[in-house]
């Protein structure tokens, strides 16, 4: 991109934005209206019978967790902030 060689980037817009402005290229940067595909975040556990226990106790944490100012600095860290993403005009 910095060269000029590249004119689109396919990837996870967290990521793009984090590298666009880590490489002073936000500038450069412009994001689709829709996205090409949305994919949610899983955790997978075996046995589910086994481990119905574990996955209670996983699921009270992580809501815990989210509570927690700890959870709301790697949210800062990782979101693009207030940083306002231009999105491509596509036609109707």
């Amino acid at each position: 991109m910095k060269d000029g060689k590249v004119d689109l980037v396919v990837g996870e817009q967290c990521a793009l934005v984090w590298y666009a402005k880590k490489t002073g290229m936000q500038d450069q940067l412009r994001i689709l209206p829709k996205p090409l595909y949305e994919e949610g975040q899983y955790m997978s556990f075996t046995d589910l019978d086994k481990n119905a226990q574990l996955i209670a106790d996983f699921q009270q944490a992580l809501a815990e967790f989210k509570k927690t100012e700890a959870y709301a600095a790697i949210l800062k860290k990782w979101e693009t902030g207030d940083y306002e993403l231009p999105v491509i005009e596509t036609p109707n």
